[in-house]
């Protein structure tokens, strides 16, 4: 069975290299022609092109691009047809609770795509000068780091949750120990770091550029001042008391290099503030009537 879905796959992708799957509407209402079937479950040319036409076109040409991956989709959408036969045949879609369910989403779904539409901003929206304007009041949130220079007194973790309480008290010892300011931040590193090679030379561990760092630390990075000292913080690794000598922030981006994304944001701003003006109107002109003393109690 798996083979022959296979092979069913394969001339679907022979046809797609001739040129015979374009991605027309008209043209997937009526091609019947099977590209892959798993038992009774039959998945057409025409549906895997609606499925194509539905996507983003960076997707869509991916797929397209990849006759491995293109494959491996249909596959498993054959897989999700043949699965939807045997809970229909096993009266699933029947049970009160799931014919509720299929509802409130088929419900859900139709909400979304009419709010959508009466949300959805202008193809010219946001303007040139909307874009400029959001670029330079958010210049701050573009700026990332270059690279930076961190001294660090190391605990690793343990399997072991005893263990690691034990841990998490001694870090905090140490921390008020470079909280006093008696012994030098390399000092202690020397003393109490279990990362041998930065704590030989007083826990400095060098320049790192920013693609080097844990997501969460280049937050905490930024934030820092030279020679600050930071509380305890946990990682993956274990714990870590951190100190900044250096940082170097990488040049802020020009608006051109951060607009795809600039424009995807502010039109999301734009709907999400639509979509409640809209509420707002609908209850102003229809209000509704809540009868409280019908509600469960």
């Amino acid at each position: 069975m798996q083979k022959r879905c296979l092979l069913n796959v394969a001339v679907a992708l022979c046809l797609l290299g001739q040129g015979y799957l374009a991605i027309s509407a008209h043209a997937a209402d009526e091609d019947k022609t099977v590209v892959a079937e798993m038992g009774e479950a039959r998945l057409s040319r025409g549906q895997l092109q609606n499925m194509l036409s539905a996507m983003p076109v960076e997707k869509r040409q991916a797929l397209l691009g990849n006759p491995t991956v293109l494959a491996r989709l249909v596959q498993e959408e054959v897989v999700r047809l043949y699965l939807l036969q045997e809970a229909r045949k096993g009266g699933m879609d029947k049970k009160p609770e799931v014919v509720m369910a299929m509802r409130q989403a088929s419900e859900q779904v139709l909400l979304n795509q009419y709010m959508a539409e009466l949300v959805k901003p202008g193809a010219d929206f946001p303007s040139e000068a909307l874009l400029q304007e959001a670029y330079d009041k958010n210049k701050a949130k573009w700026r990332s780091l270059k690279r930076v220079h961190v001294a660090q007194i190391f605990l690793p973790v343990s399997p072991d949750e005893q263990k690691n309480r034990a841990v998490q008290q001694e870090i905090v010892r140490v921390y008020g120990e470079v909280l006093q300011k008696k012994v030098k931040f390399g000092d202690l590193a020397k003393k109490y770091s279990q990362h041998r090679e930065s704590a030989e030379k007083g826990g400095d561990m060098g320049w790192v550029t920013g693609d080097k760092l844990l997501p969460e630390l280049a937050p905490l990075f930024m934030s820092m001042a030279a020679n600050e000292v930071y509380p305890p913080v946990r990682t993956t690794m274990g714990w870590h008391i951190f100190k900044l000598l250096e940082k170097e922030l990488a040049p802020i981006p020009t608006l051109a290099e951060v607009k795809d994304g600039l424009v995807k944001a502010i039109r999301r701003e734009a709907m999400l503030a639509k979509e409640q003006e809209v509420m707002e109107s609908v209850l102003k002109e229809h209000p509704a009537k809540v009868h409280k003393d019908l509600l469960p109690k």
